[in-house]
């Protein structure tokens, strides 16, 4: 019972607030409190109201901390793996200009050459027009 009014009174508070937050709930578990309690008057009704939005105060209020908290953590170690990533890659960079000389995979690359075709190359392209359509 306690939670289909809570729900209800929350979405119906989402919807006339055009608003989703803790604030929300907190008045929701304020009415759901004094509405369950109605049946014993008002004072009563008033007392469980009250207790009702304490209790949800208190549990968005843990709920922001904690996010908050859990945010900021998460902020900070992503700031560190951005700054080794940022690290790493100087570090490849700055082998990379002494890897080129003792690389036996690197190739020298001279553009003279490159132009000219052997009479292999051409066989070889001429093979390959031949399979194309």
């Amino acid at each position: 019972m306690w939670g289909g009014v809570f729900s209800s009174v929350d979405c119906l508070l989402i919807y006339y607030r055009q608003k989703d937050d803790p604030w929300n709930a907190v008045i929701a578990g304020f009415i759901t409190g004094g509405v369950l309690a109605i049946r014993g008057g008002l004072s009563v009704a008033f007392k469980n109201a009250f207790i009702g939005g304490m209790i949800l105060l208190l549990i968005e209020g843990v709920s922001t901390v904690v996010t908050s908290v859990a945010m900021r953590q998460q902020y900070k170690m992503m700031e560190q793996m951005q700054k080794e990533e940022l690290e790493r890659i100087r570090q490849q960079m700055l082998a990379g200009k002494t890897a080129a000389q003792e690389n036996p995979w690197a190739v020298d690359f001279n553009p003279e050459l490159a132009g000219k075709q052997s009479k292999a190359d051409s066989t070889l392209v001429d093979k390959a027009k031949s399979f194309s359509f």
